[in-house]
Protein backbone atom coordinates (compact mmCIF):
# COMPACT_ATOMS: atom_id res chain seq x y z
CA UNK A 1 0.00 0.00 0.00
CA UNK A 2 1.40 3.04 -1.08
CA UNK A 3 0.59 6.24 0.47
CA UNK A 4 -1.37 9.23 -0.85
CA UNK A 5 0.99 12.13 -2.14
CA UNK A 6 0.63 15.70 -1.72
CA UNK A 7 -1.36 18.25 0.31
CA UNK A 8 -2.81 20.16 -2.79
CA UNK A 9 -4.65 15.99 -3.65
CA UNK A 10 -5.64 16.19 0.30
CA UNK A 11 -7.16 19.80 -0.15
CA UNK A 12 -9.15 18.68 -3.03
CA UNK A 13 -10.34 15.77 -2.16
CA UNK A 14 -11.73 17.69 1.10
CA UNK A 15 -12.93 20.36 -0.72
CA UNK A 16 -14.96 17.80 -2.63
CA UNK A 17 -15.97 16.06 0.18
CA UNK A 18 -17.51 19.88 1.91
CA UNK A 19 -19.20 20.32 -1.80
CA UNK A 20 -21.06 17.27 -1.93
CA UNK A 21 -22.46 17.66 1.82
CA UNK A 22 -26.42 17.66 0.83
CA UNK A 23 -25.68 17.29 -2.52
CA UNK A 24 -25.79 13.92 -5.08
CA UNK A 25 -23.69 15.60 -7.53
CA UNK A 26 -20.75 18.14 -7.52
CA UNK A 27 -23.51 21.19 -8.90
CA UNK A 28 -26.81 19.91 -7.48
CA UNK A 29 -27.38 17.64 -10.23
CA UNK A 30 -25.38 15.58 -12.84
CA UNK A 31 -23.34 17.90 -14.57
CA UNK A 32 -20.17 18.79 -16.73
CA UNK A 33 -18.23 19.44 -13.26
CA UNK A 34 -18.95 15.48 -12.36
CA UNK A 35 -17.94 14.46 -15.80
CA UNK A 36 -14.24 16.53 -15.38
CA UNK A 37 -13.68 15.56 -11.93
CA UNK A 38 -14.81 11.82 -12.08
CA UNK A 39 -11.72 10.54 -13.85
CA UNK A 40 -9.24 12.12 -11.79
CA UNK A 41 -11.38 10.79 -8.58
CA UNK A 42 -11.36 7.35 -10.65
CA UNK A 43 -7.63 7.03 -10.62
CA UNK A 44 -7.13 7.84 -7.01
CA UNK A 45 -9.93 4.76 -6.50
CA UNK A 46 -8.62 2.51 -8.52
CA UNK A 47 -5.20 3.12 -6.98
CA UNK A 48 -3.74 0.53 -3.85
CA UNK A 49 -3.36 3.34 -1.67
CA UNK A 50 -4.62 4.06 1.55
CA UNK A 51 -7.18 6.85 1.59
CA UNK A 52 -9.07 8.74 4.51
CA UNK A 53 -12.29 8.06 5.16
CA UNK A 54 -14.58 10.36 3.24
CA UNK A 55 -18.22 8.98 2.61
CA UNK A 56 -19.79 12.01 0.06
CA UNK A 57 -17.11 11.22 -1.97
CA UNK A 58 -17.16 7.85 -2.19
CA UNK A 59 -21.06 7.83 -2.51
CA UNK A 60 -20.38 10.31 -5.12
CA UNK A 61 -18.41 8.07 -7.09
CA UNK A 62 -20.85 5.36 -6.63
CA UNK A 63 -23.30 7.07 -8.03
CA UNK A 64 -20.96 7.54 -11.10
CA UNK A 65 -20.40 4.30 -11.76
CA UNK A 66 -24.33 4.11 -11.90
CA UNK A 67 -24.38 6.14 -15.37
CA UNK A 68 -23.49 3.89 -18.28
CA UNK A 69 -21.36 6.31 -20.15
CA UNK A 70 -19.14 7.08 -17.44
CA UNK A 71 -18.81 3.19 -16.10
CA UNK A 72 -17.72 2.71 -20.02
CA UNK A 73 -15.46 5.57 -20.96
CA UNK A 74 -14.32 7.00 -17.30
CA UNK A 75 -14.04 4.11 -15.18
CA UNK A 76 -11.84 1.53 -17.31
CA UNK A 77 -8.73 0.49 -16.43
CA UNK A 78 -5.19 2.50 -15.36
CA UNK A 79 -3.32 2.39 -18.79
Amino acid sequence: LVRSRGLGDVYKRQMLERQLDGRDYLAGDFSIADIALGPQIHRWFALPIERPHQPRLRAWYDRLLSHAGYAKHCAGGLA
